[in-house]
């Protein structure tokens, strides 16, 4: 995991390449979400993230976690999708997955009740 202070700096790099998005993710996922990276809200987001940690603003998830979600699992073996916000407390809780922590790494406690 990368430390946080370089997160911002890596979103931004890991995102960009010359004047196209280059998202690592699944290759389902990336063709049928190709065109939302291209929007200029997209690129909105990835200005404001490269702004607050510029501002030295701690952002979660690191950013080779922040689309986990579509790179673990392809488009075609989703059966269902829950969709969800948890607060993480600390550094390295989050990993891009809702409600989870990776292995070894203690849950906030408002996973407790699915721990």
């Amino acid at each position: 995991m990368l430390h946080q202070s370089l997160c911002g700096h890596f979103f931004i790099s890991y995102f960009y390449k010359k004047d196209t998005m280059d998202v690592k993710i699944e290759a389902s996922w990336k063709e049928r979400l190709k065109d939302e990276f291209e929007k200029t809200y997209f690129e909105n987001i990835v200005n404001h993230i490269k702004t607050e940690k510029l501002q030295k603003k701690n952002i979660y998830p690191a950013g080779v976690h922040i689309f986990n979600v579509f790179d673990v699992t392809p488009f075609d073996k989703i059966k269902a999708l829950i969709l969800g916000q948890d607060p993480y407390h600390q550094p390295g809780q989050a990993h891009g997955l809702c409600f989870s922590v990776q292995k070894g790494v203690p849950p906030p406690p408002s996973l407790g009740k699915y721990f």
